[in-house]
């Protein structure tokens, strides 16, 4: 049925009680008839099935949200725009058959608190005196949209805040070797990146931590495991799950998945199995890849790489090793002949140094005797002309007081003190007159 005939059919219904109750009502009133309960019921009831006598779309926010053990779904269905205390509400039926005419995982998309919008009809039922709507439909394209907008919200709220890409920036080791793996132990998205890793040739550690992956308790269960993991102090936390519905990311646009994975002290990357559809918690992550598969192999190639780049840096540094030994052995090759050469130049020298040696203490020998002789002649000389020999042999010596020696009679006056030397002592005199006084005379 077309949905906005629907919607015009359900503004042009305005009757609300039976025409025949009505009348019930008017012919009894000068009588003042009572009614059973039942009767009361029964006309409410029959009411409000001819007020609405096809299904109808309402919308609200979902609470109270029961999945019964039949396969029947109970809520209450909350008017998204009653403010107050006491918002309008109105109890759901979702039976099982028409649960199961719904496209996509009805535990994903009916989440409390989330608005939706369901075909139903109200139905009165008269022995509880209990009114309700009948749903039979849900409006899954309108469920996405609203999980859509509250994506952005949550989106613009982490960038606000600064911490949107704070998982991004932690330091991914080059090689990864302790691995933790989120996701439901036992499933294919589990197996897949296990075997892709055990195969790989490499010892990694692995440690996996089961979590729910869909359903209304996923989103707590995905941030225990993610605690859990983060506490193990990993290189890497894979967070994985298979495949499904567009709304089964619901789990993983909640708010609580992202805070905690932006909290986190490791490295986390997801791998969703959603090829197309971007979650919060894959935007949040250090890095989103497509498949758990895929998850695998970028730890694989990273780890590749790492080992690669060691072995050639290890060749680098051999060349580079192998290049200077040559060079050294070289160097100390030359550096020996010439220390070969420099061993004959000092043997070569020591003979010239021994040679020139003996030649200097010949001569040193030669001039310190040419040089006694000498001094022996020059004391001879020196004696021969000391004063005192003179004196010995008759001479004498005269000096004045001021021991002056008196070579001229033009130093000598009257009564001048004169001092004469002579070999065996000295005669002191007193000048009367010179011989050059005497001529005057």
């Amino acid at each position: 049925m077309d949905v906005d005939n629907d919607i015009e059919n359900q503004e042009n219904q305005s009757v609300f009680l039976d025409e025949a109750f009505v009348d019930v009502l008017n012919a009894d009133q000068g009588s003042q008839a009572t009614f059973s309960v039942r009767e009361i019921n029964d006309a409410i009831s029959e009411s409000i099935a001819l007020s609405f006598p096809a299904d109808v779309w309402v919308r609200g926010d979902v609470q109270r949200l029961r999945f019964h053990s039949s396969g029947h779904i109970y809520f209450d269905l909350v008017d998204s725009g009653s403010k107050g205390s006491s918002p309008c509400t109105i109890p759901v039926t979702l039976l099982k058959w028409n649960a199961g005419k719904i496209k996509g995982d009805l535990r994903e998309i009916l989440v409390e608190d989330r608005e939706i919008r369901i075909r139903a009809r109200p139905d009165f039922y008269a022995p509880y005196g209990k009114m309700s709507l009948a749903a039979s439909d849900i409006d899954t394209a309108y469920t996405l949209g609203q999980i859509a907008l509250q994506r952005r919200e949550l989106i613009a709220k982490l960038t606000a805040e600064g911490i949107l890409r704070s998982n991004a920036e932690i330091d991914l080791p080059e090689l990864c070797c302790d691995i933790a793996i989120v996701t439901s132990v036992d499933s294919a998205a589990y197996h897949d990146v296990v075997d892709q890793l055990r195969n790989s040739g490499y010892g990694f550690r692995i440690k996996a931590i089961n979590a729910l992956m869909q359903g209304r308790d996923s989103a707590s269960s995905v941030v225990a495991g993610l605690k859990t993991a983060d506490s193990f102090g990993a290189d890497v936390v894979l967070l994985c799950r298979g495949g499904g519905a567009k709304s089964d990311l619901a789990t993983f646009d909640s708010e609580i998945v992202a805070r905690t994975i932006a909290s986190m002290d490791t490295a986390v990357i997801t791998g969703l199995g959603h090829q197309i559809d971007v979650s919060v918690a894959d935007i949040v992550a250090y890095s989103m890849l497509k498949t758990p598969t895929a998850c695998a192999q970028f730890v694989i190639e990273r780890t590749t790489d790492a080992i690669e780049a060691v072995v050639e840096l290890g060749h680098r540094i051999d060349s580079v090793v192998t290049d200077l030994l040559v060079m050294k052995e070289t160097r100390l090759a030359n550096i020996s002949q010439r220390l070969s050469d420099v061993s004959f130049v000092l043997d070569r020298s020591t003979e010239v140094l021994t040679s020139m040696n003996l030649a200097l203490s010949a001569s040193a020998k030669r001039s310190f005797d040419n040089a006694r002789q000498n001094l022996s002649s020059l004391s001879a000389l020196i004696s021969a002309h000391d004063p005192a020999r003179v004196l010995e042999r008759g001479f004498s010596l005269t000096t004045d007081e001021s021991g002056t020696t008196v070579r001229s009679i033009s130093q000598v006056k009257s009564g001048v003190k004169l001092q004469t030397h002579i070999a065996d002592g000295t005669i002191i005199s007193i000048a009367e007159k010179t011989q050059k006084d005497k001529d005057k005379e």
